[in-house]
């Protein structure tokens, strides 16, 4: 099973990376498309819109082929539109290139967080480190794409290398992956299983509530509120995300001591107590620790809902996962937009307290009173 756990560390730490890698040359993707900044967001929504459509697919997959399958089947096909992004010359081209990224982006993701319960089956908690991984892999993608930016190394060019390095890790580890099955669900009825997966639809949805405003509008808050100054301000996304990386790699740890269902609950605690200090800062300094500890509270949240998805134990592992994603992404289409329109009509500050307020309280309720949310034992 080591081996396994290696061969799936790997692809947590590969898609992180991929995907973040392109993400700092955004601005040149808009030169080479032409575009203005209502059509590069329209572009880049696509990925949003291929992740959200993919999820029924990806699960229904898992259930049929194995979470082995589709997790490597994605991250290969996934390598391959990520070069097509680097080379694409049009917006048609590359929104659609952009699509296909999302679609298979989700099989990877579904698959490989399939994958970590099998490996943690035997009652050791990885799951948080593995996601630690993935938080690890971003910094790492994004650090590479800025320097191949600033050392003058051509989209295509930076691109084809990320896309032929994640195919070769791929196909390394992917016979290593497990093609043990999941746990079988508990007989609910012919319509026992809806509940289970919209509570986790729910949750996901919230969850991306919890966690999109402190990566998409740390730094505008701290400028906005508190005229800070360009470095000053970005100290609150590293805040935050430095708070979600920690977090994640000492999740397990947590959950092994807590429990998986006062962990979940201790994490919103967190997140609502540095979001508070966030939203009634008086200082820039005070706001930017505030995100440090939202993000250290919100860094366990997406773990705990991947693995009562995957746990198979009320609903199959494609079901319960593609639930739970189809949740979350659509709450990441929805709450930038909503971030930003409320945002303008009563201030930043006061629309992510409204927000993220909400959404703790509604996390909770769900979480607290519900028997097929965050699982209570592990499988």
């Amino acid at each position: 099973m080591r081996k396994t756990a290696t061969a799936v560390a790997a692809l947590f730490f590969t898609n992180g990376a991929a995907f973040a890698s392109w993400a700092p040359r955004i601005p040149e993707l808009a030169d080479r498309i032409d575009v203005d900044l209502a059509g590069l967001g329209l572009t880049l929504a696509m990925v949003g819109v291929g992740g959200l459509a993919g999820t029924p697919t990806a699960g229904w997959l898992i259930d049929r082929i194995g979470s082995r399958k589709v997790a490597s089947g994605g991250a290969l096909l996934m390598s391959l539109l990520i070069v097509l992004v680097g080379f694409a010359p049009t917006p048609v081209l590359l929104g659609g290139a952009l699509l296909f990224v999302g679609f298979f982006d989700v099989a990877t993701d579904l698959g490989m967080n399939a994958q970590a319960m099998i490996v943690q089956a035997d009652g050791k908690s990885l799951i948080n480190r593995f996601h630690g991984l993935w938080s690890v892999g971003t910094v790492v993608g994004g650090a590479a794409g800025a320097a191949a930016a600033g050392a003058g190394v051509s989209l295509g060019a930076h691109l084809l290398t990320v896309g032929v390095v994640v195919a070769a890790v791929v196909g390394f580890v992917s016979s290593n992956l497990s093609e043990a099955e999941a746990p079988s669900p508990e007989p609910l009825g012919p319509r026992g299983s809806v509940g289970p997966m919209v509570v986790l639809g729910l949750l996901g949805f919230a969850a991306a509530f919890l966690e999109a405003p402190g990566n998409e509008w740390s730094a505008t808050l701290v400028d906005g509120v508190h005229s800070a100054t360009p470095a000053v301000a970005a100290l609150g996304f590293v805040a935050f995300t430095a708070g979600m990386t920690t977090s994640r790699l000492a999740g397990d740890m947590i959950s092994g001591r807590w429990g998986d269902a006062s962990s979940f609950v201790g994490s919103l605690a967190v997140a609502g107590a540095g979001w508070a200090g966030v939203v009634f800062a008086p200082s820039a300094t005070i706001a930017i620790a505030g995100l440090g500890v939202a993000g250290l509270g919100t860094g366990m949240v997406f773990p705990q809902l991947y693995a009562s998805g995957a746990s198979g134990t009320l609903v199959s592992q494609g079901r319960g996962l593609s639930a739970m994603s189809f949740g979350a992404r659509l709450g990441f289409l929805l709450v930038t937009p909503t971030v930003g329109f409320l945002g303008s009509a009563v201030g930043l500050d006061v629309a992510l307290g409204w927000i993220i307020g909400l959404t703790l309280l509604f996390s909770l309720a769900i979480g607290r009173t519900s028997n097929h949310g965050v699982r209570r034992k592990r499988p």
